[in-house]
């Protein structure tokens, strides 16, 4: 249980942690023979929890509760409690299977004895070691850095300060709202101080670090630990090469039946607007233009085919220079088509305006800041009035990204 304590006095304070040497407790001692047996049902189970109040200067006085299980047939019962001399420092009865008591740190242990209907001690339990341990106060005096920018993959803060324990707990805090949002994970233990890794998966934000010793003492940081993005908004201006192959239908492939045509190029806009720990989204334009030409010896059809999408786009970087990409989004497919026959006879051309719909997915080389390279591969359909076509179109591609 967390209480608020001033931060800025060095001090020490007493808490218990109980080291329990068994769990079923054995009757020993006195059984007084002809009585009712009470201690047929011994208190098999013994717990040591402490909970601890602000005396009149501000600082915690810690209380250590034990407490045990009930047995049948007792009217009262007598905790005895010896320091590590065999010294008898705490004797006290109880009717209800617990007591509270204020012991200094060491080492003691403790019975129980049970007092039966008549009021007489029949049985008592053999003795069990506590351990009151010394709780330290922590205290924070530095954090650096003060920013952490999510680029550059540096998770690791150094803390300073005094009585800051191996076993503590460190959790980053909501700056506005004080939840809990990320537990940090001890690297180093230091002279003056200690060193912490932030998790992974951590998006940006203002934190607040709160260390907490075990016992439950703990202290707060009063400065945000800001974690950031050095962009928060992301360009890339992209071009490159996307030759062309004619998947479906059987219409499509009977009139442009190579495998493959190679002039085709490619211009691509994204912004990303939205960055998480699981990758960054924005939106992208594409506008994707070839030139290919199919149909028969007698009868060539020429073909230009142009395409303005609009894209959802999705981007996760596995390291710092590289970067997958995939896209998708539909709209508008500009086709022109015009036959010629031998002879030097050309047709009327013919051109249509339709809707397709793109799938790509690209990876992404990042050599320098504001370079970006790699290869891509996408896939387009285009639903004409007769029939469906559906083209994919791999590249090579090279940009300004900011």
């Amino acid at each position: 249980m967390a209480v608020d304590t001033p931060f800025g006095r060095r001090a020490r304070h007493l808490i218990a942690i109980a080291v329990l040497g068994l769990i079923g407790l054995t009757a020993s001692g006195q059984e007084l023979a002809g009585q009712q047996q009470a201690g047929q049902a011994d208190p098999a189970e013994q717990t040591a929890t402490y909970f601890y109040e602000l005396d009149a200067d501000g600082n915690p006085e810690f209380t250590q509760v034990l407490s045990w299980e009930a047995v049948a047939h007792v009217r009262r019962y007598r905790l005895e409690v010896e320091d590590a001399a065999g010294q008898l420092i705490h004797e006290q009865t109880s009717v209800e299977p617990q007591q509270e008591v204020q012991l200094p740190p060491g080492e003691y242990r403790y019975r129980i004895v049970l007092y039966n209907l008549l009021d007489q001690p029949e049985l008592a339990t053999g003795w069990y070691p506590i351990l009151i341990r010394q709780a330290l106060q922590p205290e924070i005096a530095g954090l650096e850095p003060g920013v952490v920018y999510l680029e550059d993959e540096r998770f690791e803060l150094l803390v300073t300060g005094q009585d800051l324990e191996p076993d503590a707990e460190f959790i980053l805090l909501d700056y506005e709202t004080g939840q809990q949002r990320y537990q940090l994970s001890l690297q180093q233990l230091q002279e003056d101080g200690v060193e912490l890794r932030l998790p992974a998966r951590i998006d940006a934000g203002e934190f607040l670090l709160q260390i907490t010793n075990p016992g439950g003492l703990y202290e707060r940081y009063p400065e945000p630990l800001r974690v950031r993005y050095q962009k928060p908004i992301d360009l890339a201006v992209l071009a490159g090469w996307s030759p062309v192959f004619p998947l479906m239908d059987d219409w499509v492939t009977r009139i442009w039946p190579e495998t493959v045509y190679p002039v085709g190029a490619d211009l691509q806009l994204d912004v990303i607007f939205l960055k998480r720990w699981f990758g960054y989204l924005g939106i992208g334009v594409n506008l994707t233009a070839a030139g290919f030409t199919g149909g028969e010896a007698d009868a060539r059809v020429v073909t230009t085919l142009g395409r303005l999408d609009l894209q959802l786009v999705y981007s996760y970087y596995f390291s710092p220079r590289w970067l997958a990409t995939l896209r998708l989004g539909g709209g508008v497919t500009y086709t022109d088509l015009q036959m010629e026959y031998t002879g030097g006879v050309t047709g009327e051309p013919f051109a249509t305006t339709d809707p397709g719909y793109s799938l790509g997915l690209a990876l992404g080389y990042e050599p320098v800041g504001w370079l970006r390279l790699g290869p891509a591969a996408r896939l387009h359909l285009i639903p004409y009035r007769d029939n469906t076509a559906l083209f994919f179109t791999p590249g090579l591609y090279a940009g300004w990204v900011y």
